[in-house]
Formats: C-alpha cells, sequence, structure tokens
C-alpha cells in the first residue's frame, strides 16, 4: 500500500480508483427572456342598437307634435321654478302681487286668481342681502292636476293683471 508522503491526515485510507473530475465546460448561453403578451388595448364600446320607434298613426303633424312632447321633460311646478328667484325676476314672471307685508326680515309676497292663493316669501341671502324667494305657500293644495290648474290660473292672472 502506497502512503503519501507529506500528506496530513491520510494514514490508514486506503486508495480508491480516482473520481474524475467533471469536464470543463464553456459557459452557458444566457438564456432568452421569455416574451411577455403586450396588455389588451381596451375596445370602445359597441353602439347598442337602437329599437325602432313606432311611428304613430295619423298625419306627420300629429306625429312630430306627438315626438317633440314625449321629448321634452314635464313642466316643473311654479312653487318648484320660484324657488331661488330674485323680487324683480318673481314680478317678471308673476306680475305685481296683491298684497305686500314686512315681516323681519322677511317680505312676503300674495298672489290671487280665483280659488287659487299663492304666498313667496323673500328673504335676504347673506354675503349679499339680495331678496330671493325662500319659501312658497300654494292653496288649496291638493292632487296634481288641481295643482296644475292653479299654476296656470296665477300665471294668466298676470297677464291679465299687466293690461
Amino acid at each position: 500500500m502506497l502512503l503519501g508522503a507529506g500528506c496530513a491526515g491520510t494514514e490508514g485510507v486506503a486508495e480508491g480508483p480516482a473520481v474524475p473530475e467533471p469536464p470543463a465546460t464553456a459557459p452557458a448561453a444566457p438564456t432568452p427572456p421569455i416574451p411577455v403578451p403586450a396588455p389588451a388595448r381596451p375596445q370602445p364600446p359597441k353602439p347598442r342598437a337602437k329599437a325602432p320607434v313606432p311611428k304613430p298613426a295619423g298625419d306627420a303633424a300629429a306625429a312630430a307634435a306627438a315626438a317633440a312632447a314625449m321629448a321634452l321633460p314635464p313642466p316643473q311646478p311654479l312653487a318648484v321654478r320660484l324657488k331661488g328667484l330674485s323680487e324683480t325676476e318673481a314680478e317678471a314672471l308673476l306680475g305685481r302681487p296683491a298684497a305686500v307685508e314686512e315681516k323681519a326680515p322677511a317680505r312676503i309676497w300674495t298672489y290671487r286668481a280665483g280659488e287659487c292663493s299663492l304666498r313667496l316669501g323673500f328673504f335676504p341671502q347673506v354675503q349679499t342681502l339680495d331678496f330671493r324667494v325662500l319659501s312658497v305657500e300654494a292653496a288649496p293644495r291638493g292632487d296634481a292636476a288641481a295643482e296644475a290648474r292653479c299654476d296656470a290660473a296665477l300665471l294668466a292672472a298676470r297677464s291679465g293683471a299687466a293690461s
């Protein structure tokens, strides 16, 4: 048995077959990056198909009037239209009031047309001190049709009061 001279720690170790070292290989080429798909482009929404509008029976003028009536929103009640108006704007719409009361800090205007009456409460705005409609009281109150008749009567009374 051969012992290696000058090798420490090799006593009693038998030499076996030599383990071959792995062959030297060239450095591996870098792997190409994995392609990442581009994000999908957002597609514009497809236009919705419009349902055919049925043609009303009758002449063209009646059909046009019916289409125009459907396109317009229903008129707002007078009480809604008056909120926020100045005294000048309210007078332009309704004419001169039948009565005016000063109840600090408010000014109350009263309008009458037949059985219908309307009270507008004008209050000063804090920043400008301009008087604007903040409260509207209409009488008699009832269903929407009765209120619409009173609105029409009050607006018609304006044209009669202006003459």
